[in-house]
């Protein structure tokens, strides 16, 4: 059973060029839930309070030398303990859509978590989750596209908590110059555990415009690290999912 009432605040902070383009500096929620009714086990009446930022800087700052400058902020903050309970970031640097690069961060303090939503209300936060073991890594990765039709990418995670890499992931995607066609490659090396071993992954996707794509597991990580600089074109693998 829930029973709960959401409230939410969303705010921009706009440039208007002189041409009538606008420009987004700052893109702001903030967002908590109230329990209307009995509280689930070791649950509050408030919900931690979730916060999204994305803080995007102007070309002029950078010289002219990268096209999006962006930081990422998202956060649940506990207002009975006064502390962040996760809070993830990133800083993503890219010029056009040739080469961009993303330095993360994740944290998660150990114990209870709220659940991110549900199905009918994905900004209904006062449920709460098995106890969470500690989480805080770092995530690196970025992409370039070749004029040979490749576009490659990779991502890795390193965990502190481990001091291990538990995974890298690289992709690569061809294209051929009159987008009807391409190929998608993809390798994941996972690190291994007491009870796994060490293991890795391979696998392709192709896509035939007009046809549709093979499916394939690697499709979203693909779209996840080469998206941002594959935006808007014909003939993509994830556009048929």
């Amino acid at each position: 059973g829930k029973h709960l009432v959401t409230y939410s605040l969303s705010s921009r902070l706009l440039e208007r060029g002189r041409e009538g383009q606008s420009t987004t500096w700052l893109d702001l929620l903030l967002a908590q839930s109230y329990h209307l009714g009995h509280t689930p086990s070791q649950a509050s009446i408030f919900s931690d309070l979730y916060g999204r930022a994305t803080l995007t800087l102007p070309q002029e700052w950078s010289m002219g030398l990268f096209s999006q400058t962006a930081l990422t902020l998202d956060a649940f903050f506990d207002p009975s303990e006064s502390e962040f309970s996760q809070l993830n970031s990133d800083i993503t640097v890219q010029v056009k859509k040739h080469v961009y690069m993303q330095l993360g961060h994740r944290h998660t303090r150990s114990g209870l978590v709220p659940q991110r939503g549900d199905i009918w209300n994905p900004f209904s936060f006062n449920e709460v989750l098995s106890p969470q073991s500690e989480i805080n890594f770092l995530t690196a990765g970025g992409g370039i596209r070749t004029p040979f039709g490749w576009t490659v990418g990779a991502k890795v995670y390193h965990d502190f908590a481990t001091g291990q890499t538990p995974e890298w992931d690289v992709v690569g995607l061809y294209q051929n110059a009159c987008k009807c066609w391409s190929l998608g490659l993809y390798y994941i090396q996972l690190a291994g555990t007491d009870e796994i071993s060490e293991r890795s992954q391979f696998n392709f996707v192709l896509t035939l415009r007009g046809v549709g794509a093979t499916p394939g597991v690697g499709t979203q990580i693909l779209q996840t690290i080469l998206g941002p600089l594959l935006t808007d074109e014909p003939g993509l693998p994830w556009a048929f999912q």
